[in-house]
C-alpha cells in the first residue's frame, strides 16, 4: 500500500519523530509501513480479501479494548 500511498509512510515517520506510538496493520510480509511502526500486526497472507477480513476483526477488538479502558 505504501508504494501507492507514500503519505501514509510519511505520516508514520512523522508520528515517530514526534514521540507518538504507531500501530500498523499489514498483510503479506509487512511491507514498508511495518518497519517504522512501534507495533505491527501482520496477516501472513497475500490475499487482500483475507487480510482485510482479519484487519476488520482486529479493529473491532481494538475498539472494544479502548472503550473498556475509557469507560470501565
Amino acid at each position: 500500500m505504501t508504494e501507492r500511498a507514500p503519505n501514509v509512510l510519511a505520516g508514520a515517520r512523522e508520528a515517530r519523530e514526534r514521540g507518538l506510538k504507531t500501530l500498523a496493520l499489514t498483510g503479506g510480509d509487512g511491507g514498508a509501513i511495518g518497519k517504522p511502526a512501534d507495533t505491527r500486526l501482520t496477516v501472513a497472507s497475500n490475499s487482500t480479501a483475507r487480510t482485510q477480513d482479519v484487519h476488520r476483526t482486529l479493529l473491532h477488538a481494538i475498539c472494544d479494548l479502548v472503550e473498556r479502558g475509557l469507560f470501565a
